[in-house]
């Protein structure tokens, strides 16, 4: 579904004559249908990797291509419709929402953005999108400053739904959440997926969590793949010093004493 071969990302630096690699000639690819998660600590250049392949920003070099097509010469329709099939859900479902908007007007902004439907039909669809993610529609008057963190997040999920995306990038999507709320939204991921076949980049820095979910796992430091593979293996026997670091840092429960 999305290739991505030899991406580099530079930053020019005040002060500095280097550039910052942020993103330094990395190779993934995301199947139809699979989960693919990135992970590394902070800074490492996975959030820089998500806003390439969401073409919020472009690769100094290599390529990105979308079912064979390279994003770099997407241009007027065929970039408006590369917008329509991978939609993002960000970290802070506190900040991604617009606390002037009602929920209904949050949900179908994608939809008026892209002229589909009239207000009736994007209304049903709100309604439709709410159920998907086990909201009631009666959510649909209400204002973000009414939700919970997690209720928030689901209307961001609805809202990444509701073009039909063939691709969702989840950029730390669940990190601001409880234990019991992440979750409810792996939950709701992982049936949506199995529903609608839809791929997920899964940027995170919880391994845990990345176990559950990801079907392929990329392990990035300094702008580096330094490791990859399938989650069982890459984290109960990692090969490179920096994923064995990662996993010796997880934390684990404390025994209690006897």
């Amino acid at each position: 579904l999305l290739e991505v071969s030899g991406a580099v990302r530079r930053y020019r630096i005040r002060g500095q004559r280097e550039q910052l690699r942020a993103v330094d000639g990395i190779d993934l690819t995301i199947p139809k249908g699979r989960t693919v998660a990135i992970v590394g600590e902070s800074g490492s250049g996975k959030s820089t990797a998500a806003r390439l392949a969401l073409r919020l920003e472009r690769a100094d070099a290599g390529t990105i291509r979308y079912r064979g097509t390279d994003l770099a010469g997407l241009r007027g329709k065929d970039l408006l419709a590369y917008r329509r099939a991978i939609q993002p859900v960000f970290q802070n479902p506190y900040a991604s929402l617009d606390p002037r908007y009602t929920i209904a007007q949050v949900i179908s902004e994608p939809l008026r953005v892209h002229g589909v439907g009239d207000a009736t039909t994007r209304r049903k669809s709100v309604e439709t999108l709410l159920d998907r993610v086990a909201l009631p529609a009666a959510y649909a008057d209400r204002r973000p400053h009414e939700l919970s963190g997690g209720q928030r997040q689901r209307v961001a999920i609805a809202r990444a739904l509701a073009l039909d995306p063939e691709l969702v990038v989840m950029d730390e999507a669940v990190s601001a959440l409880d234990v019991l709320v992440q979750d409810q939204i792996l939950d709701l991921m992982v049936s949506l997926q199995r529903d609608q076949g839809l791929s997920y980049l899964f940027i995170s820095h919880d391994l845990a969590v990345v176990q559950l979910v990801a079907h392929h796992v990329y392990v990035m430091r300094a702008g580096k793949i330094v490791e990859s593979g399938d989650p069982a293996t890459v984290f109960h026997s990692p090969q490179d010093p920096y994923t064995q670091q990662l996993v010796a840092a997880v934390p684990r429960p404390r025994q209690q004493a006897s």
